[in-house]
């Protein structure tokens, strides 16, 4: 903490900027990253549901 004394009040203003600017990156990183992960597993559910509704429409029913 002494070392936040000893800096200018327009120094603490950048720092606390970049500090924000960092924590809106993160936290829309993770978004992106969520919503990707989530839609790659949604269109992988959808892809075997369409393989299995062709192997229920080819099969004879033996």
């Amino acid at each position: 903490m002494k070392a936040l004394r000893n800096i200018s009040i327009r120094t603490k203003l950048v720092l606390l900027a970049g500090a924000a600017v960092f924590f809106a990156l993160i936290l829309s990183s993770t978004g992106i990253i969520v919503n990707d992960i989530r839609m790659i597993r949604s269109a992988s559910v959808e892809q075997l549901e369409v393989q299995a509704r062709m192997m229920e429409f080819n099969s004879d029913g033996v």
